[in-house]
């Protein structure tokens, strides 16, 4: 096929397309994956016979075809700065910008195989090799997600796991059981993922003992103690309020054993940021789990078949199980801190930008709602749905704070970040009023 290209071409980037060309056959061969391989052999034919027509095209009416950022443009880029580290930097992170990693890392392979003396290309062929080489560890994430899964419907039976809250005096129940379900749950959750992160990366297991330790106490202390929280309506509130703090304290925990020895400021941000994007990726497999469900309860109610209460169990908590595992897998890589985990691909490059167009909404709406506040003063006083409304609401803003924030100032020009940064400082300020507001409520 090269023999199709005009010969200045052939003799420019012949060698190194073929060399790239049987590299990853090669790789293909040796790993079984005949998809992958059909695959690069019906893409290289059409990139191939486009590619050459273009060329030829060029060469009859003298002109240069603009390739924007193709694998050739930026294997001239780096031949041009094969001394030149920085400015070899600096066109990567242009490349990652633009959507064109891909694009580089195989014109950085084309430079390593037509020149392997150059340290510089060794380097960035590593660098790029084992940055690409990532691969979910399937083989633990969906046994875990399936014990995770299991586990929830198991403790989601309300008839057999649900506190009762007793008034104290009486000895009668006035009050709605709790599941228990929702109190053991976070604390289950999190040493599934936690023991995944260990399995599948580090195995720092005196860490994950001692944090599993820490969540299985506090856990116990809500579990036993909420009858000392006095009246049934006080235990009613107490319940109500602790399946959105243990979960909180579930996530703290991951935390602690994700960031490990790295406790700096970047480490802790990133993990932040790495907890959003969980976030969202756990949403999308929930979306689609509650699509799957829907449909397959509308047939069985069409056919006139009411499902029991252990199949509903198992879509519903046992799915959701298996949604939290399943999302840590593909949002984070186990075994790297979390300032060193992939922000330039995918949902990563993609959480930041629409989050950032939700910030002039966000701003719009918690501005008629703090004016709305002294309408409507004794509302979560009175009322701990409304106080509990006010903290999501506020958990909410404070993920959309995080998911603007670039991970470092330069991926920003100077203008976007001052609009940003004016936009941050007015929400967070708006935040610190609501703050207060629902801390006096308590």
């Amino acid at each position: 096929m090269l023999y199709l290209y005009p010969r200045s071409f052939r003799i420019a980037f012949g060698e190194p397309m073929a060399q790239l060309f049987r590299d990853k056959s090669r790789d293909a061969l040796h790993t079984g994956q005949w998809t992958v391989l059909i695959h690069l052999w019906s893409v290289t034919l059409l990139d191939l016979l486009k590619s050459a027509s273009t060329e030829h095209l060029a060469e009859l009416f003298h002109v240069s075809p603009d390739w924007g950022g193709t694998t050739v443009n930026y294997l001239e880029k780096i031949r041009e700065f094969a001394r030149e580290p920085e400015q070899l930097e600096l066109a990567y992170q242009a490349a990652v910008k633009a959507g064109e990693r891909s694009a580089f890392a195989e014109a950085v392979q084309m430079a390593h195989a037509e020149d392997h003396g150059n340290l510089l290309y060794s380097a960035w062929y590593y660098r790029l090799l084992h940055a690409a080489g990532r691969v979910i560890a399937w083989s633990w994430a969906v046994p875990l997600a399936i014990l995770n899964g299991l586990l929830l419907w198991w403790l989601s039976d309300e008839q057999r796991f649900a506190l009762q809250i007793v008034n104290p005096f009486s000895g009668t129940q006035e009050r709605a059981d709790m599941p228990v379900v929702l109190l053991l749950g976070p604390a289950v959750a999190a040493t599934i993922i936690i023991l995944f992160l260990a399995v599948a990366g580090d195995r720092q297991w005196r860490r994950l003992g001692g944090i599993v330790l820490g969540l299985a106490a506090v856990t116990a202390y809500v579990f036993f103690c909420y009858p000392q929280a006095g009246t049934s309506l006080y235990q009613e509130q107490y319940l109500a309020l602790m399946p959105m703090s243990l979960g909180l304290l579930a996530w703290a925990g991951i935390g602690l054993y994700a960031l490990g020895g790295h406790w700096d400021a970047g480490n802790r941000f990133a993990f932040l940021v790495k907890s959003l994007e969980f976030l969202i990726v756990g949403g999308l497999f929930g979306f689609i789990l509650l699509l799957f469900t829907g449909v397959t309860f509308g047939v069985f109610n069409a056919l006139g078949i009411e499902p029991p209460d252990e199949i509903i169990r198992l879509f519903v908590a046992g799915g959701a199980g298996m949604v939290g595992v399943l999302a840590v897998a593909m949002a984070v890589e186990p075994g790297v801190a979390p300032r060193q985990q992939p922000f330039d691909e995918g949902l990563s490059r993609l959480i930041p930008l629409l989050l950032r167009l939700l910030l002039p909404l966000a701003l719009l709406v918690l501005t008629v709602f703090v004016f709305f506040i002294p309408a409507n003063f004794w509302g979560p006083f009175e009322n701990r749905e409304v106080l509990i409304a006010f903290n999501a609401m506020l958990f909410a803003v404070i993920a959309l704070l995080v998911g603007v924030v670039p991970l470092a100032r330069g991926d920003l020009n100077e203008r976007l970040w001052t609009w940003l940064w004016r936009g941050i400082l007015a929400l967070t300020v708006l935040v610190l009023v609501v703050g207060v507001y629902a801390l006096v409520a308590i």
